[in-house]
């Protein structure tokens, strides 16, 4: 028996040209799948744009599907879990990807004839309170598709989905610094987070790929300010000391100067940093 879950799917800054069809097993999604799902799980994903928007505050509306070789009470400890993975995923390589709350429909889909007149005339099941599921250019079906033999820790694409959806510059700042915190700790106890960063030569290779410079002397000068500047300004927003003029307060003129044009780099150096580097656990 297996089964076909429907989950209702709403976008707002991309959409999806055409319904996408993936065949495989839910390693092949590049995520960190929930360990209580079953190893190499085949499924079958399709996501469906819907003809006509059914909510006018979205970019589009659709249905994502997902079909399991799982019965209902087999599928459903894992179902949710699977299918915020794989929204979190879209949303990480994408833009701001929903699924909605409401009603989940379960459609059984027997294989056999005792399955079939098991099912009968009622293949459909519904489960109500499904909450939703993601946290705050077009589709790219090859992207999503992409296989890796080591999948990337979704702990810190959960972190770069949250950071890329907060709108305060400064907590957005901090948010995206913390995937750097958490990917490059010190080498040793007293070790500074400055130096920690400048002497990382995967960091370095990875800024180096990212940003365009004439030779590696100027790449290697345009990294150490760009750590400097970085870590100079993540002290601020995380500290604030009145009585001594030091950090940003709200609407201070400075974060203009020293956080907001971080921003866009930081956030396309963690997204690389996160699908070259990091691993699953």
């Amino acid at each position: 028996m297996k089964t076909k879950w429907h989950f209702h799917f709403q976008t707002n800054d991309f959409v999806f040209e055409k319904e996408h069809k993936f065949i495989g097993s839910a390693n092949g999604l590049n995520v960190n799948i929930a360990e209580n799902l079953p190893e190499n799980l085949e499924l079958e994903i399709s996501i469906s744009p819907d003809k006509e928007k059914n909510n006018p505050n979205a970019e589009q509306t659709g249905t994502l599907y997902i079909t399991l070789p799982l019965t209902h009470d087999e599928a459903k400890p894992v179902i949710h879990h699977l299918a915020f993975m794989i929204s979190q995923k879209i949303a990480f390589d994408h833009g701001d990807f929903k699924l909605l709350g409401g009603l989940l429909v379960c459609e059984r889909l027997p294989e056999t004839p005792e399955e079939i007149e098991e099912v009968g005339d009622t293949p459909f099941s519904v489960v109500v309170n499904l909450v939703e599921a993601v946290p705050p250019p077009k589709f790219d079906s090859q992207k999503f598709a992409k296989k890796s033999e080591d999948s990337i820790d979704f702990r810190l694409v959960t972190q770069h989905n949250e950071a890329r959806n907060t709108k305060n510059a400064i907590a957005k700042f901090i948010a995206f610094f913390k995937i750097l915190e958490s990917q490059f700790p010190p080498t040793h106890k007293k070790q500074h987070i400055k130096d920690t960063l400048k002497t990382n030569s995967d960091l370095l290779n990875v800024f180096t790929s990212i940003f365009e410079f004439t030779t590696e002397e100027e790449a290697l000068q345009g990294f150490i300010s760009f750590i400097d500047s970085i870590v100079h300004a993540r002290h601020r927003c995380a500290h604030l000391k009145v009585n001594k003029n030091f950090g940003y307060l709200p609407f201070d003129p400075k974060i203009k100067e020293e956080v907001e044009p971080f921003l866009g780099p930081l956030e396309a150096l963690t997204y690389e940093t996160i699908t070259k580097l990091s691993k699953s656990v």
